[in-house]
């Protein structure tokens, strides 16, 4: 019998009636289900050809909790004894142990569908579909939290339904495998109708739960027939779909980067990481291609890490380069207005020479400035009214109130800033090409910081290597990210997912080690001795990877609780193989 086919426990007959009856009183108990009387529901299994299917499971559900079961008789019949409530439903399914698959589509009646008068019930023929292999997205660091495989009608790409229940399998609530005992990746398919398989999953992140689909890859290659077994890795098609997500976000940062070269941005160095993100891109599928699915997700990671983070930088230019626009605007209505006010002594020349310098310096502006085309028009000539209003107002009444009374002889610093401005005027009357210099000093000035914010350049990844040692065994230390000596970093047991890491057929031996980098205080005390630091190991896995026992110079790799010590900390505590040492800390 396979191992991928209906749980065993499942698959026993049951020991008459009176066992069913003492069963579902049992569970019904412990449900929190009311008990009331006892009714029979009576039906008959067949199949396409109206044969009788013996020794088909009958079972009687309230969501995940078994109410009542039975099998059919070599006849097909069947008889459950239980109080069917409204929330109940009634799965039927069957299988030949000498198939490798299934054999027939699990069926469910509604309790509203049930009697207990003889039903014939018919199951259509299928096959098994197993999907192996981790589902994972390069945008997150963990996996689904669920995943759910829906057979679906590829013309319309509406779920396939038996009976009107969905036929959807996986490891979320609204999937059928618990109650079939079957695993989240073995699918019942239908022999009878063309089928497609969607995957739907959800996963944790940082900004809650997100929601991703794709369709299973390469069903059009699978050959089945009732009973039979199709093994399909799903990482092809989950890699398929993360080169996909790559390169929609590749070709929308390229629009953007187009969009950045018309306003006269500086992109040259976006346009070498879009470069590099296509090799990598393109390499991911050509290890696709080769079955290669490790290294292929490795390459599309490597792409999308790079690509997203071009794309913030590029969003964050965006926003800085639109901001300092609004800034630009306000510090040319003040340089236009002290310039005009300087230059002239009737307030109408004064006014009216602001605003003339003031629209020249936008209009400048507005055409120089790249991030000036990141503001609407609208937006910014409001901004640039506003400002300049602001400063001739700022200008004509703010010296009427630059006056006070001395108090002890002191003449008050307010009084100050008038006179201080009547001087630079007529110093500017006497010396005029002084101040044209400054002004084009000033303007030069102006004209530099919006160069220079024109330009954006895009941090990357940042990789080390820890150790230009050669490896003496073909293995990977893994770290968390950011790890340095300096600033260790280290994986909880969450993050590191052994699990997962085991089922990967690349991985031969995994070795957890536990570490703290030497501190000043002790963290713990070996007999008399204070002690700094600790490696945690399994010696027996460990062993598969690194040679220990040639490290020893005497005694044996410990087992549980056992530990070893340098030499110099075993003259220091003056013991022998064997002794026993107090551990504390």
């Amino acid at each position: 019998m396979s191992k991928n086919k209906f749980g065993s426990s499942r698959k026993r007959k049951l020991q008459g009636i009176s066992f069913t009856v003492l069963a579902a009183v049992i569970l019904i108990a412990c449900s929190g289900v009311p008990a009331y009387a006892l009714e029979p529901i009576r039906g008959r299994v067949i199949d396409g050809d109206g044969a009788p299917i013996a020794d088909a499971r009958v079972g009687l559900w309230f969501r995940r909790v078994l109410i009542a079961e039975n099998v059919t008789d070599g006849s097909g019949y069947f008889e459950v004894w239980a109080e069917v409530e409204p929330d109940y439903k009634l799965l039927i399914s069957a299988d030949d142990l000498d198939t490798q698959g299934v054999d027939f589509l699990p069926s469910w009646v509604h309790s509203s569908n049930l009697s207990s008068d003889v039903t014939s019930y018919y199951l259509r023929p299928s096959a098994s579909l197993i999907l192996e292999g981790d589902i994972q997205f390069v945008e997150f660091g963990n996996l689904p939290e669920y995943v759910l495989y829906e057979v679906s009608d590829p013309s319309t790409g509406e779920v396939l339904t038996e009976n009107g229940f969905p036929v959807v399998y996986g490891s979320g609530d609204e999937s059928q495998s618990f109650q079939l005992g079957l695993e989240p990746g073995h699918l019942v398919v239908p022999l009878d109708v063309p089928f497609m398989v969607a995957v739907e999953t959800s996963t944790i992140s940082g900004t809650g739960r997100i929601q991703r689909s794709f369709e299973v890859y390469g069903l059009g290659n699978v050959s089945l027939a009732q009973g039979s077994e199709s093994v399909m890795d799903v990482r092809d098609s989950s890699i398929r779909f993360n080169i996909e997500q790559a390169y929609t976000i590749l070709d929308e940062v390229m629009e953007t980067i187009e969009r950045m070269e018309g306003y006269g941005f500086y992109v040259v160095r976006e346009r070498g990481t879009i470069s590099s993100v296509e090799e990598w891109l393109s390499d991911s599928s050509t290890l696709l291609g080769e079955g290669r699915y490790v290294e292929s997700f490795g390459s599309v990671k490597e792409g999308y890490i790079k690509i997203v983070d071009t794309y913030d930088r590029i969003q964050y230019m965006i926003g800085d380069a639109a901001a300092s626009v609004f800034v630009i605007v306000a510090y040319l209505a003040l340089t236009s207005t002290t310039i005009s006010f300087l230059l002239s002594d009737r307030i109408v020349a004064k006014v009216f020479g602001s605003v003339t310098i003031y629209a020249a310096f936008l209009v400048i502006l507005y055409y120089v400035y790249p991030g000036s085309a990141l503001v609407p028009p609208i937006r910014y000539v409001w901004t640039g009214s506003l400002s300049i209003i602001v400063s001739i107002f700022v200008a004509v009444v703010v010296p009427h109130f630059l006056t006070g009374r001395g108090r002890r002889g002191h003449v008050p610093l307010r009084n100050i800033i008038v006179p201080l401005f009547s001087m630079a005027k007529r110093t500017v009357g006497r010396k005029r090409q002084r101040f044209l210099l400054t002004l084009i000093s000033i303007t030069m000035l102006v004209m530099g910081f919006v160069s220079l914010t024109s330009f954006v350049e895009v941090q990357g990844l940042i990789t080390s290597t820890g150790s230009r040692a050669g490896s003496p065994v073909n293995a990977v230390l893994l770290r968390a990210p950011g790890f340095t000596i300096i600033d260790p970093t280290f994986l909880s047991e969450n993050q590191l997912n052994t699990e997962w890491l085991g089922r990967q057929p690349e991985a031969g031996v995994i070795s957890v080690k536990l570490e703290n980098l030497p501190f000043v205080e002790p963290v713990a005390r070996l007999g008399s001795r204070r002690i700094h630091g600790v490696v945690g190991v399994d010696p027996v896995v460990e062993s598969q990877i690194l040679d220990l026992e040639r490290l020893l110079v005497d005694g044996r790799l410990p087992s549980e609780n056992g530990i070893v010590i340098s030499e110099a900390l075993r003259l220091a505590l003056d013991v022998e193989i064997g002794d026993a040492l107090q551990f504390s800390g």
